[in-house]
């Protein structure tokens, strides 16, 4: 028995072995080696086309955070304010306002001295055509009151209004003659250094009053105090920034917009079409000695598709909601605004690069601009693509699939 159930065991495996050397593929075939092996490489491209244009003179203001009053860099910037909920048939005694600064911004030296007027026409916004001509559109022979802008941080000050303040608070309040038309006023600095951003009535949107005042009624010697909120504010911008030879400009209230294009080509030219851009990290050179770049102050531009040429004086944005990047980070030397790690490195990567190697556009046109347009003053000179150093460029992350084996 025990030689008939060894030889049962000898034919098992003689089967066993003859079967193995019968196979249709005799040699060891490797792990994985049917799947295509990704390679994954880091690449450079560099923006072969640059220039800028003013693309909005004026932003609009009255949807502001924050009000500007002095000036900067060729441009002007004049608050102004609208209140309606006075008193019927005062005689005002005394009159201030109050406004909250929250930064001074340029090189702020010395004080100066802003002025108020009264507006003479009808008015919503900074925008409205009556400000197309902003000297005509307020009495300049009816001072109303100053008040002296320093230059310090935060603080809060008054404007104080002199008699012929008065005397046109009482106009405005009087209706037993012809009420006069109550536009409002505006501030106009006077050989302004510096730039004070001051708090708007939307800043955190609450009713705050910032107009004081004390009042008599006719035929009643009783002296009233009470106070009421401005109802509408916005500033007048006067003049265009003042560019940088041999830079690109980026700026907010007179926008500025920079336009870019990159050559895709190479990219196919070197790994071919089998390729999937992962991450793409564009990098703006900062000129920030011609920049006004506050302190902690994040980049806030954003970037998108431009449909039109560069040299073309009607550009064309993508109208996609997906067409655009944020670019809020600061390379690790800050002499590059570049887009933070994350989502934004892919949708350049995926809704701009990759699509357009897919639909075989192998240039990519990007529209730069701040994310906001007058909520704060920034203004970037960017390092054009004769810079060989600090030109635009972009840094992909690239996945090159080979073509499968079988």
């Amino acid at each position: 028995m025990r030689n008939s159930g060894l030889l049962v065991i000898a034919i098992v495996l003689a089967a066993l072995f003859i079967l193995n050397n019968c196979s249709e593929n005799p040699y060891f075939i490797g792990n994985n080696v049917l799947e295509p092996k990704t390679r994954l490489v880091m690449d450079t491209i560099y923006a072969v086309q640059d220039t800028f244009y003013l693309t909005t003179p004026e932003a609009n203001t009255i949807v502001a955070t924050n009000i500007f009053l002095g000036a900067w860099n060729g441009v002007e910037l004049r608050p102004v304010y609208r209140f309606t909920e006075l008193p019927v048939n005062a005689k005002f005694q005394s009159i201030k306002m109050m406004l909250i600064g929250k930064a001074a911004i340029g090189e702020p030296s010395q004080p100066f001295t802003a002025t108020a007027y009264p507006i003479l026409n009808s008015w919503t916004s900074n925008t409205d055509s009556v400000w197309k001509a902003p000297d005509q559109n307020y009495d300049a022979t009816l001072p109303l009151g100053t008040v002296v802008i320093n230059p310090v941080e935060t603080d809060t000050f008054f404007l104080e209004f002199n008699e012929q303040g008065l005397a046109q608070f009482n106009q405005w309040s009087d209706t037993a003659t012809t009420v006069a038309d109550n536009y409002g006023i505006i501030l106009v600095p006077e050989n302004p250094t510096f730039v004070k951003q001051l708090k708007s009535i939307l800043y955190d949107q609450t009713d705050e009053r910032n107009i004081f005042y004390t009042y008599k009624l006719l035929d009643d010697t009783t002296l009233y105090s009470d106070s009421t909120a401005s109802t509408v504010d916005a500033y007048i911008i006067r003049g265009t920034f003042n560019t940088v030879s041999n830079r690109d400009i980026v700026s907010t209230m007179s926008i500025y917009s920079t336009l870019l294009r990159f050559d895709l080509e190479p990219i196919i030219e070197k790994y071919g079409t089998n390729i999937i851009i992962n991450s793409a990290n564009l990098q703006l050179g900062i000129d920030r000695e011609n920049s006004l770049i506050r302190p902690g102050q994040a980049a806030n531009l954003t970037g998108h598709s431009l449909l039109s040429d560069l040299d073309t004086p009607d550009i064309v944005l993508d109208s996609v909601q997906a067409r655009y990047f944020n670019i809020v980070s600061w390379s690790s030397d800050t002499t590059f605004a570049e887009i933070g790690p994350g989502v934004d490195r892919q949708v350049l990567a995926q809704n701009f690069i990759q699509t357009n190697l897919r639909e075989k556009k192998y240039g990519l046109n990007l529209l730069i601009r701040f994310s906001t347009t007058s909520d704060n003053l920034m203004y970037y000179a960017l390092y054009k693509v004769n810079e060989p150093s600090r030109r635009p460029r972009i840094i992909l992350t690239i996945s090159e699939v080979p073509e499968p084996r079988f």
